[in-house]
């Protein structure tokens, strides 16, 4: 996370929430310097983290950090010619990547690294931030893995004007075969539960949930989440929703009610929420922006930050000020609470 007043990445320590410790510190650059980073953090085990390094030549590279020894390692490195930011994700137990190249969906595990799938086109400079996703990620059991890239394709001439193209690929492939089990063209903003092999997307009706047992069904109607996140114990995900303006708004579904139903977090502006821990959820306030929508098509217009951050107590309801600014990651993580 990033704490007010610094620019450092830093692993914090939660245990005790109310002497929060800061156990180390990535140092962060401006993006004025000819080296980013460390960006894209994410845990890959208790003690070892992933993190990324661009150029101001758009070339890049993942590294691992050893937080007990302090060392890191060359995981992978790529040049400016592909794509300059990398759609990821880590397998429960830190012993597989899947990730996005230029063109491809791909699998490294065990010292082997095959593509899964070839990629959709990308999306475009103006897409869809409350509709269009690029997801990779394993089920908490470890058994599947998943793509969601909704694709912005462009514009088509229609009477009266242009219409934007739709597709999408979303997939899961079971690992032990590298067979693909479920698809379909219509999914987006996926996240898999915490626990298990239950996977929850958005379709034009609502969020759906697959199993591999059950397959899909619909689980609430009319709820167009964006960004998901779930909690580590398999108990909650976290979105937001978007209003006609382009503001966004917190919420969260409690996967063991029955029925399951969305629950608002806030009724202010809030967005990037996080989960800290299972039950303390995090998130940023929006401000207000300079035109009725928000969301223009060169993307100036989004909603910018007030600076207020917020921690959220699920099981209270208590809503705390937070001197976080920023959360990448956090441990336990799905598969290994």
């Amino acid at each position: 996370m990033t704490l007010r007043g610094s620019t450092d990445v830093v692993v914090r320590d939660i245990t005790n929430v109310a002497n929060p410790v800061s156990r180390c510190a990535f140092k962060s650059c401006s993006q004025w310097c000819d080296s980013y980073g460390p960006t894209d953090m994410r845990f890959v085990t208790g003690s070892r983290i992933s993190y990324i390094v661009r150029s101001a030549e758009s070339e890049g590279a993942m590294y691992l950090a050893d937080l007990k020894s302090l060392k890191t390692e060359l995981t992978r490195k790529w040049s400016s010619s592909e794509n300059h930011f990398w759609v990821f994700a880590w397998s429960p137990d830190g012993s597989r990547l899947t990730y996005f190249t230029s063109t491809e969906w791909r699998l490294r595990s065990g010292g082997a690294d095959v593509a899964l799938s070839a990629l959709g086109k990308d999306l475009g400079y103006n897409s869809d931030r409350n509709s269009d996703s690029q997801m990779v990620g394993f089920s908490a059991d470890g058994q599947y893995v998943a793509i969601d890239q909704s694709i912005y394709l462009g514009t088509k001439p229609v009477a009266g004007g242009f219409a934007i193209q739709k597709g999408a690929l979303f997939e899961v492939v079971r690992l032990s075969d590298k067979k693909v089990v479920y698809s379909r063209s219509d999914g987006t903003m996926a996240a898999w539960a915490g626990v298990g092999a239950h996977l929850y997307f958005r379709i034009s009706s609502g969020l759906e949930e697959w199993d591999p047992v059950d397959g899909a069904r619909l689980l609430v109607s009319g709820v167009a989440w964006t960004n998901p996140v779930p909690s580590a114990d398999g108990a909650r995900i976290a979105y937001l929703t978007a209003d006609a303006n382009g503001y966004h708004y917190a919420g969260e579904v409690r996967l063991s009610d029955q029925p399951v139903q969305p629950i608002a977090l806030s009724t202010r502006h809030r967005t990037g929420v996080a989960f800290l821990n299972p039950t303390l959820a995090w998130y940023a306030e929006e401000d207000a922006c300079n035109q009725t929508p928000c969301r223009c098509d060169d993307a100036i217009c989004e909603p910018v930050l007030t600076g207020r951050t917020y921690v959220h107590d699920l099981l209270t309801g208590t809503i705390s000020a937070s001197a976080v600014t920023g959360v990448q990651d956090s441990w336990p993580r799905l598969g290994s609470y």
